[in-house]
C-alpha cells in the first residue's frame, strides 16, 4: 500500500522482447508485489499479451484490463 493507502502500483516496460521474457518478468513482479497490489505490463509482442494474461490468471491474479496504447503497443493491468 502507498502512503494514501491505495494499493501500489508496480510497472514493467517489457516493449523489445519477445515470449517468454515478458512473461519471466511478470512473474517475478509478483513475487514481490504485495496483496491487492496492481501490476501494469507495456508490451510490444502481440503473443507476450495472451500469455502474461494466462500467467496471472493461473496463479491466482485478477486481469483487470488490456489496452491498446500505441502502434503494436498494449498496457496490461493486473490486481494481485
Amino acid at each position: 500500500m502507498s502512503s494514501d493507502g491505495s494499493p501500489k502500483t508496480q510497472v514493467i516496460d517489457a516493449r523489445g522482447y519477445s515470449c517468454p521474457y515478458p512473461q519471466y518478468l511478470t512473474m517475478r513482479a509478483l513475487q514481490t508485489l504485495s496483496e491487492n497490489g496492481i501490476l501494469e505490463i507495456v508490451l510490444d509482442n502481440l503473443p507476450s499479451l495472451e500469455t502474461v494474461q494466462d500467467y496471472a490468471r493461473k496463479h491466482g491474479c485478477r486481469f483487470v484490463s488490456a489496452n491498446r496504447i500505441g502502434d503494436n503497443v498494449w498496457k496490461i493491468t493486473i490486481r494481485k
